[in-house]
């Protein structure tokens, strides 16, 4: 029965069995574009795998640290990036549906714990800890980086990144609910239990167990 599970999660996610077992943590076909620098690092346990389902791309850089704790499955299409010197922890039991995009910024580092799930064109970047149980739900951007644009006015925006940019880590605690299409701003903590609702944009630091929604996103109420 978990076998006859595990293939019919497969099917939905686009996963197919691989065609080369040049990497033994890796469940891959032909469709997939697969760079792994030879100085990068990946460490999987006994019983763990990462499926890439059909179209994916997977870009390891240089000295870049991939840590595989279990099972995890990213749907077709989806793109995973870790750029020099960056570090992406993946959890046991945890997915990403079609077309999400997960990008490690250079020398930071991305953590995905267990359970969790992330519906269709999730994104995450730079520098991001997502605790186990969190529910991500379509169209999710989740950022610790900006674009600086008031540093020096004589300078173009992305010359004034080159010279000033600073990555804000992002926290999300575990058991946490992001709705449709909500956005995080660079630097926060969304404490343990925080629902966002649809089209939300969070500003500030939440609360445990409390609901929030609107542009900017304000409480509107505990549920513990």
């Amino acid at each position: 029965m978990r076998n006859l599970f595990r293939r019919a999660l497969n099917k939905f996610l686009g996963v197919r069995p691989k065609d080369k077992p040049q990497y033994k943590y890796l469940c891959a076909d032909s469709s997939c574009n697969i760079f792994i620098s030879d100085s990068a690092k990946v460490s999987c346990n006994e019983d763990g795998c990462l499926q890439l389902g059909i179209n994916c791309q997977l870009k390891l850089h240089a000295n870049a640290n991939v840590v595989i704790s279990g099972k995890f499955a990213f749907g077709r299409g989806c793109t995973v990036i870790v750029h020099e010197n960056g570090k992406l922890i993946l959890g046991n039991d945890s997915w990403a549906l079609h077309d999400c995009w997960v990008e490690v910024g250079a020398g930071q580092t991305i953590d995905i714990g267990d359970r969790v799930t992330m519906q269709l064109r999730c994104s995450i970047h730079g520098s991001v800890s997502i605790s186990e149980d969190v529910l991500m739900a379509p169209d999710v951007f989740i950022s610790s980086g900006g674009h600086v644009f008031d540093k020096d006015n004589s300078m173009t925006i992305r010359e004034q990144d080159k010279l000033y940019h600073v990555t804000r880590p992002v926290v999300i605690e575990r058991n946490s609910w992001l709705g449709i299409r909500s956005w995080i701003a660079p630097g926060l903590r969304l404490a343990e239990g925080t629902i966002t609702g649809a089209n939300s944009v969070i500003t500030k630091n939440t609360e445990t167990y409390s609901v929030y929604a609107g542009i900017p996103a304000i409480k509107i109420r505990s549920y513990r």
